[in-house]
């Protein structure tokens, strides 16, 4: 039976925001091993050499940034309110061990207009250049070089794709943990018992909003009370039984110490659309695809990967 949530799903026509993608590749030169989802690694890597690259000051000045308008450290990696102007994206995600001689690739997605002070990816590249190491705390760290740094095309997320009538159902993988606030009345963070495919529509809208609003023209066209009515026929449209998920958790870096993670994996089964409402889905779950969906996204967290089922 296909489902038609209502047509006010369908995003602008030219959603503001632009995203430049900056593909690393290292070239490990002794063993790496980092930790489940490695992508707090990297961040880590990245961030702790972009301060010198980035900060104005001879040293990182202390905390709140005495210069926050100046400072190219502070727009890319956030401040404040303001979210990191970038998604970090792993090519191999659930990847832990490197040999000698193996590349470990990745991709900081940065956020803003081809002309943004934000997502800065001359900044992700000289970062990368600096990161020489990469390792958990309280093991020995491996060596790394950087081999290649290629900057992508300047684009724009999808705004309306072209409608169609579709009888086909899709997979939502949830490659790398997601961490979603919860609902009304449940717990704080999404778990497997609670994540469905409404909560993380209803949660992608609230991204791409926050998203055009800091890195953006600042236009606000998502109408919320459309957004709670087609995320409420998503809702009723679902069948319990064919998602697959489970709850994570484990020790992330987090400095020269380490911290409790948790989050949710596997996938979710998104019912069959048709028309404009399905083609409003399909630009909406491939802008997320684009720029990762709830906490920590800057980490490596979700990051999520469309599939057609029964093509």
């Amino acid at each position: 039976m296909s489902v038609s949530p209502p047509p006010a799903l369908l995003l602008p026509s030219a959603l503001p925001i632009g995203v430049t993608v900056v593909h690393l590749t290292w070239r490990c030169t002794t063993p790496v091993r980092l930790a489940p989802f490695a992508g707090f690694s990297v961040y880590g890597a990245l961030k702790r050499a972009a301060v010198g690259v980035g900060c104005r000051y001879p040293s990182p000045c202390p905390q709140p940034c005495a210069r926050p308008d100046g400072c190219r450290y502070g727009r890319l990696f956030g401040q404040g309110h303001r979210p990191a102007a970038f998604a970090l994206h792993l090519v191999e995600p659930g990847k832990t061990r490197w040999r000698t001689g193996a590349t470990l690739t990745a991709e900081v997605r940065c956020f803003g207009g081809a002309d943004s002070p934000y997502g800065d990816p001359a900044l992700a590249v000289a970062a990368a250049q600096l990161v020489t190491t990469l390792g958990m705390p309280g093991g020995p760290p491996g060596t790394v070089t950087l081999e290649a740094a290629e900057v992508g095309a300047h684009t724009v997320l999808p705004g309306r794709i072209a409608p169609h009538v579709t009888d086909v159902p899709a997979r939502l993988v949830l490659a790398t943990p997601i961490r979603l606030a919860g609902g009304p009345g449940g717990p704080k963070v999404d778990t497997a018992r609670t994540l469905r495919v409404e909560r993380v529509a209803r949660a992608g809208l609230f991204r791409l909003r926050t998203l055009a609003r800091h890195f953006g023209d600042g236009m606000d066209t998502l109408p919320h009370p459309e957004v709670a009515e087609a995320a409420m026929a998503l809702r009723l449209s679902e069948a319990p039984g064919p998602d697959q998920l489970r709850d994570v958790a484990w020790a992330r870096p987090s400095g020269k110490r380490t911290k409790p993670a948790d989050g949710v994996t596997g996938h979710l089964t998104m019912p069959s659309l048709v028309g404009s409402s399905g083609a409003a889905l399909r630009a909406l779950f491939a802008a997320m695809e684009t720029v990762h969906l709830g906490k920590l996204t800057s980490n490596g967290y979700g990051q999520l990967r469309k599939e057609m089922l029964g093509a």
